[in-house]
């Protein structure tokens, strides 16, 4: 039977409603699972569009306080800080794009501001993005607890590295773990090295760390375990362990505290040793030593019994009363002592009178402390004659009376000061000099009274040269109405017994000195001008006979004897010219105010004059060193440098280096290896004039005299046949105080 196209027709359709039905009814189900997920999450849920504009929320978020009616519509900005505001619009436009996005975000609800994690995914019709949603997962309590666990390993940390008391973590095999600062102190390892350190090496003996570990296995702790450690460097320390046993979600591990009681076993070493000693000096001492507790003698050395006549045994006697060794009119001031030493208070040196047992008074000073003796508090007490101390004091009070008329006698200004430099008197010609009166200097600092500004340091270096022992300086000081005075300054330390007590301080006016000194300063200058301008002009008469005679040699051509005259001739002129270089070289010592050299520079700048010197090997070891000098120096190895290239002959090297020499002095050696000075001529090698034939001998005369001037001294040292050697010595300080070098680079 042919189906007609109408019941084809029916039965598709009925064939699809039916297939619809199914979806349908599919759908249904899945959008009320949907919703049921979606109502009932623990987790906070909503939709909103690209925009940020909420279309639903489930009903979690009314635990928080907030109205689902309220937050339809609204922006999910409106419930976050701003500062999340570029995030969460840059995320939305990821969603946007089809990618999901997470994070951590705060948000602000009814019930205050909450910590959140937060995941959003995009919600697609087909291919197209269409809205988002976001589930989000309170973290706060989270958050809460992991900053308190971290707060709590903050802390933890801190106590561990911070505290004072060593303490180290160790692992079941003896592995150190961890320790803090107080530990590695301790035995002078870094964190590093104990880390790779075994605890059992620590131990002096093993056995004792073996019945630690038996001990922790029976009891789970142990306290003030004593044991016999070993540091770094090999020494031993005595130490109180305290172990407890920690977890740390693996293992069990040993918490151990280290207590470094060696300095603490010392002393208890040193008290019984001290009680030794007490006995044994108080036995032996020259002065009466007496214990007193409760009014009644409990010990008395040797010397007690024989300048009072008493026995040990009538000392201790129960019926022995101390008051009966002092005479009577000091007993009461006895009893107040006494009881001064009871309230806490310390009481003077005392001087009084003792009876002794066959009733001889004798006078004696008494000093009293208060003490523990045998548990209990008691009075020791020294007892000293002090006759002879009364002679002394005599005779120290004629001593002083002496000081005082030459201190206040002496025709130079003098100022007494404490160790501190704070005055204590002044004579009459202190008075004169600078317009103090005594009243008005009494306690004034002395370089704050009369030192002027710019003269503070210079003062202050005296100051501690005078610690040392006596000084003498030339300088300058004010006086009370702002004038300066020249001054000769000397000092010298007061030392009694040993004991710096004061200085004296003593001031010599030399303005008449000064003033003749400039006087002489300013004739020298005028001597030093008319000397250039006598040589200048002499200079150019000397040029004039050079070219006549030279013009003459060419006039009498062929005439060897006239020839000869006036090669003599110009040889003369030769020595007149020289002649007035070394005068002005040596017009020129002393003339100008020393300043730190640079050694190297002056060596290069010598060797820089001399061309010849290509040939030859220049070794300058000068670098780093300074000495107090004028720009005279370059000339004296310019000097050096001279007489090796007319004296030594086939030589290859000159070397000029420093050596530090003994008392802190320095030698500064110039050499070269020619045919050296024979021992002949180095006797006169430093005369004026003295020459062998090929210089004017002037060149080390001037340069000694350089080396005086300077405050140095210098010698040839060389061994003829290898070589001349200059050693220059310089002291570490001149006359004044000051450093004659200085080293930086090189010390």
């Amino acid at each position: 039977m042919v189906e007609s196209t109408a019941e084809s027709s029916i039965r598709a359709d009925t064939k699809d409603n039916t297939e619809r039905s199914r979806i349908d009814e599919a759908i249904r189900e899945s959008e009320e699972k949907y919703r049921d997920l979606f109502e009932n999450a623990r987790d906070a849920i909503y939709t909103h569009d690209l925009k940020g504009k909420i279309i639903s929320v489930n009903r979690t978020v009314e635990e928080y306080g907030f109205q689902r009616n309220e937050m339809i519509g609204k922006s999910i900005l409106n419930f976050v800080p701003k500062k999340y505001w570029p995030k969460l619009v840059e995320q939305l436009s990821q969603v946007g794009r089809g990618n999901p996005v997470e994070g951590e975000i705060e948000i602000i609800t009814p019930i205050g501001e909450i910590s959140a994690e937060y995941r959003s995914n995009p919600i697609r019709r087909g291919e197209k993005v269409i809205g988002v949603q976001t589930t989000i997962r309170d973290s706060t309590k989270r958050k809460k607890a992991e900053k308190a666990l971290r707060e709590s390993e903050e802390r933890y940390r801190l106590l561990f590295e911070q505290s004072l008391i060593a303490i180290s973590i160790t692992a079941p095999d003896g592995k150190i773990i961890e320790s803090n600062k107080a530990l590695q102190k301790i035995f002078g390892y870094s964190e590093e090295e104990l880390k790779k350190t075994n605890a059992a090496d620590l131990y002096e003996k093993p056995e004792q760390r073996n019945a630690l570990l038996e001990a922790i296995k029976q009891h789970g702790a142990v306290a003030d375990f004593s044991a016999g450690l070993k540091r770094k460097d090999g020494t031993s320390i005595e130490a109180l362990l305290n172990v407890s046993q920690v977890h740390n979600g693996e293992n069990n591990l040993l918490q151990t505290t280290v207590q470094d009681i060696t300095e603490q076993k010392r002393t208890e070493k040193r008290t019984r040793e001290s009680e030794e000693k007490f006995r044994t000096l108080a036995e032996e001492s020259p002065n009466m030593i007496f214990v007193n507790a409760k009014g009644r003698v409990v010990y008395a050395n040797r010397k007690s019994e024989e300048i009072m006549g008493y026995t040990r045994e009538e000392f201790y006697a129960s019926d022995f009363n101390f008051l009966c060794l002092i005479a009577p009119e000091f007993r009461e001031l006895i009893k107040e002592d006494y009881e001064k030493h009871m309230k806490g208070e310390e009481p003077p040196l005392l001087e009084y009178r003792l009876v002794t047992k066959d009733g001889r008074i004798l006078d004696a000073i008494l000093q009293s402390k208060l003490v523990t003796y045998e548990g209990e508090r008691a009075i020791l007490g020294t007892v000293m004659d002090v006759t002879d101390l009364k002679k002394v004091e005599k005779a120290l009070r004629q001593s002083e009376e002496k000081f005082k008329s030459l201190f206040t006698k002496s025709p130079e200004a003098m100022a007494y000061v404490d160790p501190r430099f704070e005055i204590l008197d002044i004579n009459p010609r202190f008075t004169e000099l600078f317009g103090y009166t005594r009243e008005e200097a009494e306690g004034k600092n002395l370089d704050s009274l009369i030192v002027p500004t710019d003269k503070i340091a210079e003062a202050e270096e005296l100051d501690k040269r005078s610690i040392e022992g006596y000084i003498y300086h030339d300088t300058t000081r004010k006086t009370k109405h702002g004038s300066f005075v020249p001054v000769s300054v000397s000092a010298a330390p007061i030392v009694v017994q040993g004991t710096l007590t004061g200085y004296v301080a003593v001031y010599k006016d030399i303005s008449a000195r000064v003033h003749g000194e400039e006087a002489l300063t300013i004739m020298n200058e005028k001597l030093r001008v008319i000397g250039g301008l006598t040589r200048h002009d002499a200079r150019n008469r000397l040029t004039l006979v050079t070219t006549n005679a030279y013009l003459a040699k060419e006039c009498l051509h062929g005439n060897k004897e006239a020839e000869d005259y006036l090669k003599k001739i110009e040889a003369a002129v030769n020595d007149v010219v020289g002649i007035f270089d070394f005068a002005k070289i040596y017009e020129m010592l002393g003339a100008e105010k020393p300043t730190y050299i640079d050694e190297e520079k002056a060596v290069n700048d010598a060797v820089s004059l001399f061309p010849a010197l290509r040939t030859i090997r220049v070794v300058n070891d000068c670098h780093g060193l300074a000495v107090l000098a004028d720009s005279l120096l370059r000339q004296a190895f310019y000097n050096l440098i001279d007489d090796s290239l007319k004296y030594a002959q086939s030589f290859t090297q000159i070397r000029i280096y420093f050596e530090r020499a003994s008392n802190d002095n320095l030698k500064l050696i110039y050499e070269d290896n020619g045919v050296g000075i024979p021992f002949d001529k180095k006797p006169r090698l430093f005369q004026k004039g003295y020459t062998t034939g090929k210089g004017s001998g002037y060149g080390l005369y001037l340069i000694q005299k350089m080396m005086e001037i300077y405050g140095w001294t210098i010698l040839e040292t060389g061994e003829p046949g290898k070589g001349a050697q200059f050693i220059m010595k310089i002291p570490k300080l001149n006359k004044e105080g000051k450093e004659l070098y200085r080293l930086n680079a090189k010390d």
